[in-house]
């Protein structure tokens, strides 16, 4: 199986080298190495690698996935150099005035700055105050004023935090002020200011400290998935340290849906840990409605014991990318790494007493293994809710970075695999070189050929039951006589993997009029974002108008320019 693996990783990149070490894991093996990535590893085996990556100065990443439920651990050691804290494009602004006795900077026409706390700027082309042209970096601070308003995000931490059940309304609140920024006293004592001038941002390399794991262990710092779940973190550590215990003692995962498992899971607590027994075997629905009463949203330990046992390939999607994304910051040192906890969940994603597939009706019967692909993600939903996706018939519209995930995620999940189902897909383009670096489903003889052709043909190399159809045709007005009212109706719903607005506009209107379900998605970079449209449900795509994009993704810079930034924008990446 290792072998097999190796093999199709070496197929993504011809130019990186890669190799199967068969040999037992040791401090010789891992001193080799800049970086160990342990991904499914008892928690004895973490602290034995945590502790020879600290003896030779390596990075560590450790990412674990059960259910709906991942983490990732980082450790880069007690100071980590990062040249670049966060990779945007270096900010650039004009000046509309300088006060020299506040020293409060504000952008011309109240443009919106973007800086945070501890930014550095310099300034250029400033008339009267030129002491500050061409200055050396100068440290920022964002400015804050009193604004009389009642701000429900600041209530609600305040209220999670503090876990108070009654408060009484913040009036009296502070807000940014998008457009200012202060340098202190930086301008005291120039020559007044004039007019004019412009501020530049300044990139300055930075340092990280990390704790050991050990250490990490029993005084952890978490990154926040989930605000809305502001104790999630801290409990699922514990259950996390729990179910590691569980699996050490008895050689297994617990069982799905396992009383008796429950009661052992919760003997695996860390001294100290305590549980209310009331909640002992709620479900999730019932956990999340306690919240109500409780500043604090319970993980119970009953869906913990069923997600033990759960393997799905959404889940291991997400953590596998973001892992992969740390593991860049590990090896380039630009971007700061994860500090150092980042607790995953997506438990939303249980179906209530509002589905036929009840979460909280599933028995032992529909939640036991068949021997086959598909036990892991019906330990979590349940074999009713499996086979209902065998059936599905669904739209995907684009195969290029976004659409090859989908394709990949939707055919490992078996979406269309039985009677019936059908996923269709479309794009017009063709297979280009700088595709293969992020369109994981082509390869180097695939160039030139049509995206969606391919991709359909390589997603069954995935799964070989599952159905697809591809097509060529771009989605608009002039392919209506194709994409029309017999073939929308006929859809259980539609992915968008567009990289521009108009397409995604379309399919959204498309998507209200027929009243089917959208999976909207897109990225910029390291960046991306999701969103899901269902009817009479949510707003849809078109309900809001995002502010215009600063950046320009590259594949339409390359394929379809269609407004003079484009053009503009092409010029300056080839010629500046």
């Amino acid at each position: 199986m290792l072998q097999i693996a190796i093999s199709r990783l070496a197929e993504l990149n011809d130019s990186v080298n890669c190799q199967l070490v068969v040999s037992p894991l040791s401090e010789d093996v891992v001193k080799q190495f800049d970086l160990v990535i342990l991904t499914d590893a008892p928690r004895n085996v973490q602290l034995k690698v945590a502790g020879w990556t600290r003896a030779h100065n390596r990075c560590l990443l450790v990412a674990d996935a059960r259910g709906l439920y991942s983490y990732i651990f980082a450790d880069f050691g007690n100071s980590f150099f990062i040249d670049d804290p966060n990779g945007e494009k270096v900010k650039e602004f004009l000046i509309e005035y300088i006060d020299a006795e506040t020293g409060d900077v504000t952008t011309l026409e109240n443009q919106m700055h973007g800086l945070e706390d501890g930014d550095h700027v310099t300034f250029t082309e400033i008339k009267g105050m030129t002491e500050l042209n061409g200055c050396a970096p100068l440290k920022i601070t964002v400015k804050i004023v009193a604004r009389s308003q009642l701000l429900y995000f600041s209530f609600l931490l305040l209220f999670l935090v503090c876990r108070i059940s009654h408060c009484k309304p913040l009036f009296s609140t502070l807000h940014l002020e998008p457009h200012v920024f202060n340098i202190g006293d930086a301008a005291k004592n120039l020559t007044p200011y004039e007019e004019g001038g412009r501020v530049k941002q300044v990139k300055v390399p930075t340092y990280a400290s990390h704790k050991p794991l050990a250490e990490s262990l029993a005084d952890p710092e978490f990154v926040y998935w989930d605000f809305a779940k502001f104790d999630y973190p801290s409990q699922l550590h514990a259950l996390w340290s729990a179910l590691y215990e569980f699996e050490n003692k008895h050689g297994r995962h617990p069982e799905p849906r396992s009383d008796e498992d429950v009661l052992l899971l919760k003997a695996e607590l860390p001294d100290g840990v305590e549980v209310n027994d009331k909640l002992l075997k709620m479900f999730s629905y019932q956990a999340r409605c306690f919240a109500n009463y409780f500043p604090c949203v319970v993980i119970t330990f009953f869906e913990i014991v069923v997600h033990a046992s759960g393997n799905l390939v959404t889940t291991a999607s997400v953590v596998g990318g973001i892992a992969a994304q740390e593991a860049m910051k590990a090896v380039t040192h630009h971007m700061t790494p994860l500090k150092q906890w980042l607790y995953i969940d997506s438990d939303d994603a249980l179906p209530g007493d509002w589905s036929e597939f009840d979460y909280e009706k599933l028995t032992v019967e529909d939640c036991k293994p068949r021997g086959c692909r598909y036990d892991g993600q019906a330990a979590v939903f349940g074999w009713k809710y499996q086979e209902a996706l065998f059936h599905q018939k669904w739209f995907v519209v684009g195969a290029g970075a976004i659409g090859c995930e989908l394709l990949k995620n939707l055919a490992m999940m078996g979406v269309a695999c039985g009677d019936g189902g059908l996923i269709k897909i479309t794009d017009m383009d063709q297979i280009e070189i700088s595709n293969l670096n992020r369109q994981f489903l082509f390869r180097m003889h695939d160039v030139g050929d049509k995206k969606s052709v391919v991709a359909g043909r390589a997603v069954k190399n995935f799964n070989k039951d599952v159905h697809i159809e591809a097509l060529a045709e771009r989605v608009g007005t002039d392919t209506e006589h194709i994409f029309n009212d017999d073939f929308f109706e006929k859809l259980d719903g539609v992915a968008n993997a567009l990289d521009n607005v108009d397409a995604r506009r379309y399919m959204d209107r498309r998507c209200v009029f027929y009243r089917l379900p959208l999976l909207e998605s897109g990225t910029m970079g390291t960046k991306g974002n999701t969103q899901v449209v269902y009817p009479h449900l949510t707003e849809s795509y078109g309900s809001s108008v995002d502010p215009p994009e600063k950046e320009i993704p590259i594949c339409t810079l390359k394929n379809f320019p269609n407004e003079i930034q484009h053009t503009i924008q092409w010029a300056r990446d080839l010629f500046v």
